[in-house]
């Protein structure tokens, strides 16, 4: 006795086996669809005019600025690290001109939280000028001063929600 494969179906109240289509002969495989392109790079956090930045692989962006300026951004959602302010020491250190530090504008927005270790390595941020904090509300008011708060005694540092308002702050008695 033959027997068929099949599968059951609900109709009407009665239950009957459908023959399911015979396998066709194997043939060669489908090809398979080509890969997805890479995603777009992110933009940056710094804004469309970010050409003469430099990014580290870990998503914190770098801009020199007239007057002694360096603007820092984060990718979306980067957690601050102690590796990332060891980084943004190095890079503030390497852009001040002679012995005038430099200043930091400091983009919090993008910052999902700072880690533990990180407010111990900013206590050691020294050599910097003023820092001005920019944010756009009141978690990141609060990022910027639990950050300001891991400072060295003595470093200015404020928290703005202006980019033009910041730099002004920033380049004062220049």
């Amino acid at each position: 006795m033959a027997s068929s494969t099949g599968t059951w179906t609900q109709g009407s109240g009665a239950s009957d086996p459908a023959v399911l289509p015979a396998p066709e002969a194997a043939g060669p495989p489908a090809p398979s669809p080509p890969a997805p392109a890479p995603p777009a790079p992110a933009p940056s956090p710094l804004g469309p005019h970010s050409a003469d930045s430099t990014a580290s692989p870990d998503t914190t962006t770098f801009r020199p600025l007239p007057g002694g300026v360096l603007e820092v951004g984060f990718a979306p959602r980067t957690t601050l690290t102690a590796r990332l302010v060891r980084q943004l020491s190095d890079a503030a250190a390497g852009s001040g001109s002679g012995q005038v530090p430099a200043h930091l504008l400091v983009h919090v927005s993008a910052l999902d939280g700072v880690a533990p270790r990180a407010s111990c390595v900013l206590g050691g941020f020294d050599g910097i000028g003023r820092i001005a904090f920019l944010g756009s509300g009141p978690a990141d008011r609060v990022t910027a001063r639990f950050m300001m708060s891991a400072l060295p005694h003595g470093t200015e540092a404020r928290y703005l929600e202006d980019r033009d308002e910041a730099l002004h702050y920033l380049k004062r008695d220049a």
